[in-house]
C-alpha cells in the first residue's frame, strides 16, 4: 500500500498544470468559443424582469447555457448535472463559478431548457455552437 506523502504548499497548482496540459477539452471549448456571442439569441427566449420585485437572483444565462452544453457533452440527466457540477472542479471551472457557489438545481435547469424549447431558441443556439466548433476544432 502506498503511502500518502505530506501537501506541499503547490500541489494543487501542479495538479491544475497536469490537467491542462492534458487538453483537458472544457478548457479547450472555452479557449475557442466566445459563449457570450450567444447572448443575444438566448435573451430572446426569456422575458426582462424587474430586480427590485424579489426573489432570488436569476443565474447568468450564458452559464445556464453552457450547463446545457455539458449535458449533451456527457450525456447527463437534470439531476445527474447539478451533482456533476457540485462535484467536479473542471465543470465549475468551465461555468466559471467558485465551488462555494451556489449552482444551479436539476428544477432550474429543466425550466431553461423548457424556455429555451418554448420560444423555439434552442436549435438556433447548438447550431451556432456547432458552426462556431467546425470553424475552429479542438
Amino acid at each position: 500500500m502506498r503511502k500518502n506523502k505530506a501537501r506541499g504548499l503547490f500541489e494543487d497548482q501542479f495538479r491544475q498544470e497536469k490537467i491542462t496540459n492534458m487538453k483537458d477539452p472544457l478548457e479547450q471549448l472555452n479557449k475557442f468559443i466566445r459563449w457570450e456571442d450567444f447572448r443575444p439569441v438566448i435573451d430572446k427566449a426569456f422575458v426582462v424582469t424587474d430586480p427590485s420585485v424579489g426573489g432570488r437572483p436569476a443565474f447568468d444565462r450564458v452559464m445556464m447555457f453552457k450547463v446545457l452544453v455539458l449535458q449533451r457533452m456527457y450525456n447527463l440527466s437534470d439531476d445527474n448535472t447539478e451533482y456533476q457540477i457540485l462535484d467536479r472542479h473542471s465543470f465549475c471551472k468551465f461555468l466559471g463559478i467558485d465551488s462555494y457557489a451556489q449552482v444551479p438545481d436539476s428544477k432550474t435547469i429543466w425550466h431553461y431548457r423548457e424556455q429555451l424549447k418554448k420560444h423555439e431558441s434552442i436549435n438556433e443556439i447548438f447550431s451556432l455552437v456547432s458552426k462556431r466548433f467546425i470553424l475552429k476544432p479542438l
